[in-house]
């Protein structure tokens, strides 16, 4: 799987633009504020970081309408992060990369850190098409509302 990540950059130079997709928006270096398909999602659904993020249009015009539906059943969505550039998964990464220093060999820190989090440039953040809903903490959607969500979601 590694030797994948590696050739990744490479084979994303032989892909052809495709309506706005490149090499740069693939890899998460572009600005999500200043790109033609990306929307800022209204304050009522977002909270923290998502506050100043975007997300892909069609991503968040099928957000509206899950979110919408959800309401219905009692269960309020909120979008925590939204899109994040190369950059911004980089400093995540770095930061728990820091966080499991006690974790000395290297492959084994990657692993753990790849159980919730993508390595800078594999992240599907970057194309605003990934939301984190609700809690950043997995325990929330274990009872009540976050168990809720997932047992309609299913």
């Amino acid at each position: 799987m590694p030797a994948v990540i590696f050739l990744l950059p490479a084979l994303l130079a032989w892909i052809p633009p495709y309506d706005g997709v490149d090499k740069n928006y693939l890899l998460g270096k572009f600005n999500p504020a200043t790109h033609n398909q990306f929307v800022k999602p209204h304050h009522r659904y977002t909270a923290g970081a998502a506050r100043t993020q975007y997300l892909h249009r069609q991503t968040y015009e099928a957000f509206l309408k899950m979110a919408r539906a959800a309401e219905k059943d009692g269960i309020q969505l909120v979008i925590l992060s939204a899109t994040r550039n190369f950059e911004t998964q980089k400093a995540i990464w770095e930061r728990k990369w820091m966080n499991e220093a006690a974790i000395t060999n290297p492959i084994d820190r990657a692993e753990k850190i790849l159980q919730y989090s993508s390595m800078p440039g594999t992240s599907r953040h970057h194309w605003g098409t990934d939301v984190d809903l609700n809690s950043l903490d997995n325990s929330y959607f274990d009872s009540g509302q976050g168990l809720k969500g997932v047992q309609l979601a299913c």
